[in-house]
């Protein structure tokens, strides 16, 4: 569980050279985010030996911070709930990629202890968000959102 101090972000004015200011109040609110996680490994396959994978899964429950006053459509916010999945593939020293130990593939005189792969993928579901009394009245209606999030990582033990 995180709380998240939002408030602290009053405003985000922007001071000209003229001496004007541009006011852009925020007023945002404290949140907490609530997350779980976990991963489950196999280590030692018997077709893979030296190899380990491992799945992962997690899921993120997150409060609006901004309220329907300051709400900027540019910065999705809304009550949102982020599921999300991982794989993780790793060659121990004796393994093989393509054919060659993971071992192997060091660069000069670094000795890799395992390569590794991983994949992830989140989607964020935004509950739908209708704002009202907008200090922009015309930012006030129904907001839909929804992120796909995936990423991939290729690193090198040594």
């Amino acid at each position: 569980m995180d709380y998240i101090g939002w408030k602290a972000n009053r405003d985000n004015n922007v001071q000209l050279s003229t001496g004007s200011r541009i006011l852009q109040p925020q007023n945002w609110r404290n949140t907490y985010n609530v997350m779980i996680g976990t991963e489950y490994k196999w280590l030692h396959l018997e077709r893979l030996p030296e190899w380990e994978i491992a799945l992962r899964g997690g899921f993120t429950n997150q409060q609006t911070q901004v309220p329907d006053f300051t709400f900027n459509p540019g910065i999705p916010s809304a009550d949102t709930q982020i599921p999300s999945v991982g794989l993780g593939l790793l060659c121990t020293e004796q393994g093989l990629l393509f054919g060659f130990k993971c071992g192997d593939l060091g660069i000069g005189g670094l000795t890799l202890k395992a390569v590794g792969l991983d994949l992830s993928y989140q989607a964020a579901f935004y509950e739908d968000r209708t704002v009202t009394g907008n200090r922009n009245s015309t930012v006030d209606g129904t907001y839909k959102t929804l992120i796909h999030v995936g990423s991939f990582t290729l690193r090198f033990n040594y």
